[in-house]
């Protein structure tokens, strides 16, 4: 990866993040929307009901105590190996584990942090729809010996727009002292608090709306740190 050239502007200090816009063709999104909904793998029973969304885990279920693995479908693997490419030395760590999140028009979800399970980096791969996803410092990660100021400009909130197609990939304080979530909106404004809003503000400069008319898909890859080998599903 070019990191200069897809290193996502604007945002606090050591909070980076990398987009790389048409990631994919429109001919491989829709193959990879088919082998979601149609695949071997991604049959019905797969599919788990979450609150504003459902969700599939790919690469075996993720509990406090690792990985209880499965085999990962062959087209999956094939978008691993992309994946691992295209994040070259930000994601170093084998992808094991891919969550596949769905989201009607207008559902969201909270802000969270993925955790200590998973090695502290993760690359996610927008299908179907744009959207805005918003990044929070986590309160508590303030820091002893900063001032007022550096700790204002490191707490600061920001969102990046993630057309559809794109790969977003984050590490590092990013990933440990950030919570990222997406608003449950029918619409989102592309405002000054979106870091990458040069890429979507009309001639003009004014802030523009993004709406969310269709079915958004997210594949999430990561490393879960530890694997249960002799509790395989």
């Amino acid at each position: 990866m070019d990191r200069v050239a897809h290193r996502v502007p604007n945002t606090p200090p050591g909070a980076t993040a990398y987009l790389l816009r048409d990631w994919c063709t429109s001919s491989e999104e829709e193959y990879l929307l088919g082998r979601v909904y149609h695949g071997s793998a991604s049959s019905k029973k797969k599919w788990t009901e979450v609150s504003g969304r459902r969700l599939q885990n790919l690469g075996g279920v993720v509990h406090k105590k690792g990985l209880i693995p499965t085999p990962v479908p062959e087209w999956l693997a094939a978008q691993i190996k992309k994946v691992r490419a295209s994040a070259g030395e930000l994601l170093p760590a084998p992808i094991n584990h891919v969550l596949v999140n769905e989201y009607q028009p207008g559902d969201g979800i909270l802000p969270h942090q993925d955790g200590d399970a998973y090695y502290p980096a993760v690359a996610i791969v927008s299908l179907g729809c744009d959207a805005v996803m918003r990044f929070a410092p986590r309160r508590e990660d303030a820091r002893d010996g900063e001032s007022e100021k550096d700790r204002e400009t490191a707490e600061r909130s920001f969102g990046v727009f993630l057309p559809r197609r794109s790969l977003l990939v984050f590490d590092g304080a990013l990933y440990e002292r950030y919570l990222h979530g997406i608003d449950a909106v029918r619409e989102d404004v592309i405002d000054a608090t979106v870091a990458n809003r040069g890429d979507v503000r009309d001639a003009g400069g004014a802030p523009t709306r993004s709406r969310r008319d269709a079915v958004r898909v997210s594949l999430t890859f990561r490393n879960v740190r530890v694997v249960r080998e002799a509790l395989r599903l």
